[in-house]
């Protein structure tokens, strides 16, 4: 096979992601990657690592009231996520015992 044209390995890796439709989860992988940095140190810190499968982050808090205030500003949460994302990638968040 002979190519015609020549294509950077960004171009080639863009290609590749579109090809294989894994847009969406490289965004959930990084909105894991951003919950310490959204949430603060501490309180993540007080919480397991965040799981996302379609669109819907859970995170496990053994703390009950913890688990309670951020369950009462998990609209915020998501908004800031999805800000820094640029893009509705974490529709819901749940906060588990």
């Amino acid at each position: 096979m002979k190519r015609t044209e020549t294509m950077s390995a960004g171009d080639v890796l863009r290609q590749v992601i579109d090809e294989a439709n894994l847009g969406n989860r490289l965004a959930e992988v990084r909105a894991v990657e951003l919950w310490p940095q959204i949430i603060g140190p501490d309180i993540a810190g007080k919480c397991m690592r965040p799981y996302v499968k379609a669109g819907v982050m859970s995170i496990r808090c053994i703390d009950a009231a913890l688990r309670h205030e951020l369950h009462m500003q998990r609209s915020s949460i998501a908004r800031a996520i999805n800000s820094v994302l640029k893009g509705n990638i974490i529709r819901e968040i749940r906060f588990i015992g």
